[in-house]
């Protein structure tokens, strides 16, 4: 069978994996397209791609709070409770001076030079 959403057969096992990676997953999907959300594939689409770049456990957590609170897994409301990492910004540091002229007394053709 050809899913519409993501043009791909949902007939072998590793396809629902993908699609599905877990059943919390798959019960909000289910809810999203049964709840009448306009776009709930995309918004799906877009739980999908929070889980790749950030926690697939923190997604499914958020998903399964909300589902359990009787409240629609939209996007926004996943992303609101996952930690999403944030850049930041990398302190400036000085650039010491060094002086290795007493590490080059160790080196033997140096101590020659020196005497």
């Amino acid at each position: 069978m050809l899913n519409p959403l993501f043009g791909v057969s949902t007939n072998s096992g590793e396809d629902q994996d993908d699609l599905f990676p877990t059943t919390i997953f798959r019960q909000a999907y289910d809810r999203l397209v049964s709840g009448g959300v306009e776009r709930a594939d995309r918004d799906y689409v877009r739980i999908l791609h929070l889980a790749a770049t950030t926690s697939e456990v923190e997604v499914e957590t958020a998903l399964q709070i909300l589902l359990e609170e009787n409240k629609m897994p939209l996007f926004l409301a996943v992303r609101d409770l996952v930690h999403v990492p944030t850049m930041h910004t990398v302190p400036t540091l000085s650039t010491p001076e060094l002086n290795l002229a007493s590490y080059d007394q160790l080196i033997p053709s140096s101590r020659r030079a020196c005497v």
